[in-house]
């Protein structure tokens, strides 16, 4: 098993906006057939060369379905919300606030994307 350190974007310094979180979240690294089993969640499917076909869904019921399907690649959650210092330490507790929404979204799109890799150490 391999795993990865990200900071998801709300967590970056962000030019003028007002930085909302700091920390990182530990991701397992999905293999080839997991990303197969991913891309097949969201409903994308593939023509006979091999190109994806575009996405019949809506844009929200597809990043519901990302979020959900990459829930099972947390490892570890240390992200710290910097308006009133509440930390967050797991999936579910992110996905219960609100206030996280981006994060997840974040994370499930480089997931999606090939973002996450197995990282040089």
């Amino acid at each position: 098993m391999f795993t990865t350190k990200y900071v998801p974007k709300p967590c970056e310094k962000a030019g003028k906006e007002k930085q909302k979180f700091t920390g990182h979240v530990v991701l397992r690294v999905p293999s080839s057939t997991e990303k197969l089993v991913m891309l097949e969640q969201i409903g994308v499917e593939f023509e006979e060369n091999g190109e994806m076909k575009p996405l019949q869904t809506t844009k929200l019921s597809t990043l519901k379905k990302m979020v959900e399907a990459s829930k099972d690649f947390f490892q570890e959650v240390n992200i710290k919300r910097l308006e009133d210092g509440k930390e967050f330490k797991s999936f579910d507790e992110l996905n219960y606030d609100d206030s996280c929404l981006a994060i997840l979204t974040d994370v499930a799109a480089q997931m999606f994307n090939g973002g996450i890799k197995i990282s040089k150490n």
